[in-house]
């Protein structure tokens, strides 16, 4: 398969746009796209959520020469390469690697909108939007009237999630806000309107007792659990329409279940 063909069925479902777009609206920093070049023809694919060994272990064990992430593979500028890295193992054998990051947050059925959906969304308002019809992020949604525990109990189910922590009480709800990855933030905490609770991950200390005076019941995920599951599906997504046969999405338990991202 070509590397082409897999760069235009991502752009498709996540444009890299929608990152240059979301920092210069709403500020930021981000660094997606191709990290280190792919190679011309592409001999199976990784999916993970970081660069890890682990991801280059199974790349290299299945005869994969790309692998494709949600956070960047190189976020902040780099002053040396470790030897002892994912990053130095990938270049060293000679993997491509590509990372899609605040543009899959932010896509019609991206990170942030597959988050929504898990809580029980069927349609939502877009707390942070973007140019593009149904793209942004944060969201802000209704569902059936059900208690914040009940709540975190199908986010785990939903998510594969062990970790989930609750925050203010339980309480009926239905009126939900929700960030995946780490966006409850001060801003965040003046978009959320009415919400009577809000699910997101590595929450801040100060904005949950913010929340929490405002009787507001928080959620809080760990930031692996918050965005595997969207960016699981986008990669089923690929697997399926490229038809790609040698494949495979490494899940990290590390992070998932014990929770220490």
């Amino acid at each position: 398969m070509e590397a082409c063909e897999i760069i235009a069925a991502m752009e498709s479902s996540a444009p890299l746009k929608l990152s240059d777009e979301f920092v210069k609206t709403y500020g930021g920093y981000d660094n997606s796209g191709v990290i280190i070049p792919m190679p011309k023809n592409v001999t199976g694919v990784v999916f993970s959520l970081d660069l890890t060994k682990k991801a280059v272990e199974r790349a290299i064990k299945i005869g994969a020469n790309l692998i494709i992430t949600h956070h960047p593979a190189i976020y902040n500028p780099l002053k040396k390469l470790e030897e002892d890295s994912a990053l130095f193992a990938s270049a060293k054998n000679s993997l491509g690697v590509v990372s899609y990051h605040l543009n899959l947050d932010c896509a019609k059925r991206g990170t942030d909108y597959c988050l929504a959906a898990a809580a029980g969304a069927k349609t939502r308002r877009i707390l942070m939007p973007l140019s593009s019809p149904e793209t942004g992020y944060g969201s802000f949604y209704t569902i059936p009237e059900t208690s914040v525990f009940c709540l975190a109990e199908k986010l785990k189910k939903e998510l594969n999630a062990e970790k989930v922590s609750v925050y203010g009480g339980d309480k009926k709800v239905s009126r939900i806000a929700s960030f995946c990855g780490a966006g409850f933030d001060e801003e965040g905490l003046e978009l959320i309107g009415d919400a009577e609770a809000v699910i997101s991950s590595d929450i801040p200390h100060h904005i949950l007792l913010a929340a929490s005076e405002r009787g507001v019941s928080v959620i809080n995920l760990t930031h692996y659990a918050s965005e595997f599951y969207g960016f699981k599906k986008f990669a089923e997504e690929l697997i399926k329409n490229l038809k790609i046969t040698n494949s495979e999405i490494v899940l990290d338990e590390l992070f998932l279940y014990v929770g220490t991202h």
